[in-house]
């Protein structure tokens, strides 16, 4: 049955099930920025395309830690670090979580540790750690500390962790860091904080990578 419109503005020829759907293209051009919510683009539409976020972080003095929520589809992680400093002992370590604040203890493969130069030849001092991913050497409250943390996922919920820094109180040594973890599911936040104390100064800045390699 044809849609009729009448001369007093009733229709008529409509069925119970009203009109029929009717696919509508969007004309070229018509969708604008701000018509797109945050975050709205995922990998899955941007083929070839790589997203940065870039977060800047204060850290919070008279606690140890900080959280930072990372966004869905994230593929890199680098964590600049500038001024970092703390109260008691400042070796960093980050702990990976899946969401609700609850970060995984264990799995981790990481060997850490530090170069330096001395009159004894002794090059470097190393360990491991499984319980998250550390630094070694940082251990005192006389440490700024800037450098760079990248964490990188190649496959699946696997992160690969990389890092290296320097501390103003040993500003011959190098301080370092790599090693892997497979999250039990997908990776939600992670958490940095120091082995002692508090932090008492400091900025990350977090930038986050999306799309595609």
């Amino acid at each position: 049955m044809s849609i009729t419109i009448n001369g007093n503005g009733t229709i008529t020829g409509i069925t119970a099930g009203g009109l029929p759907a009717v696919a509508v293209t969007p004309a070229d051009g018509s969708i604008t920025t701000a018509k797109l919510a945050n975050n709205a683009v995922t990998p899955a539409k941007s083929s070839g395309f790589q997203r940065r976020i870039s977060t800047l972080i204060t850290l919070p003095t008279n606690t140890d830690g900080v959280v930072h929520n990372v966004t869905t589809g994230v593929k890199k992680i680098e964590i600049i670090l500038s001024n970092v400093s703390g109260t008691g002992n400042t070796n960093l370590n980050m702990r990976l979580g899946t969401g609700g604040n609850s970060f995984e203890t264990s799995g981790y493969g990481h060997g850490m540790g530090y170069h330096r130069g001395s009159s004894t030849g002794r090059e470097g001092t190393t360990d491991t750690s499984t319980d998250a991913f550390t630094t070694l050497g940082l251990n005192s409250d006389s440490y700024q500390i800037y450098g760079k943390w990248e964490l990188n996922n190649p496959q699946g919920n696997i992160w690969v962790s990389d890092l290296t820094l320097w501390g103003s109180a040993a500003n011959t040594h190098q301080f370092w860091g790599t090693g892997y973890k497979e999250t039990s599911s997908t990776l939600a936040q992670f958490i940095l904080y120091v082995s002692s104390g508090n932090f008492d100064s400091g900025y990350l800045t977090v930038i986050e990578t999306m799309g595609d390699d």
